[in-house]
């Protein structure tokens, strides 16, 4: 993956000083709806408040991309245990030719330890398969960590949105 445009700048994929990979499994429905509940939960409590979540909206979001596509909401594992979840919806009609990341979520003990891009790292992989020549993702104006994340790694805001009051920017990478 580290030959993939926008990632040749000479940044390892792993942890500098002996960092180990993320290695991934698929989610699979009903075993795993209540995982993919609580990372939502987790989530989308960080970045908007932990008020109510709309469950339904999500087990029928999974259910959906699941069914398009049985690698498109994997979990990341270390030796140690789950780190982390990640959703991709390729049908999304975000930006043109980009296949799109729902949602990803990294435990915060796990942060700024190069294990997220290991997750994008799976989008990645996946949208080339696909042919997507790009990869996009929504970020909550407020949401200033994800954002720097995104950027250090070569995603660029293409517009904004205003999604019921909560402004996002898209931002892509080219793959």
């Amino acid at each position: 993956l580290r030959a993939l445009p926008g990632f040749d700048d000479g940044m390892s994929w792993v942890r500098e000083g002996g960092g180990r990979n993320v290695w991934f499994k698929n989610a699979v429905l009903p075993e795993d709806a209540e995982k993919i509940r609580e990372y939502h939960r987790l989530g989308e409590g960080e970045v908007f408040g932990y008020g109510d979540i709309d469950f339904a909206r999500i087990d029928r979001r999974a259910k959906k991309s699941l069914k398009k596509d049985s690698e498109s909401i994997v979990f990341g594992y270390l030796p140690e245990g789950e780190i982390g979840m990640i959703e991709l919806d390729p049908t999304a009609k975000v930006y043109p030719s980009a296949g799109h990341i729902s949602f990803l979520y990294l435990a915060p003990e796990y942060r700024r330890m190069r294990y997220g891009i290991q997750l994008v790292g799976h989008a990645m992989s996946r949208y080339k398969a696909l042919c997507k020549k790009h990869i996009s993702v929504r970020v909550a104006e407020t949401n200033t960590a994800a954002r720097s994340f995104y950027e250090k790694y070569g995603f660029y805001e293409a517009f904004r949105e205003n999604d019921g009051g909560i402004i996002q920017r898209v931002m892509i990478l080219d793959i």
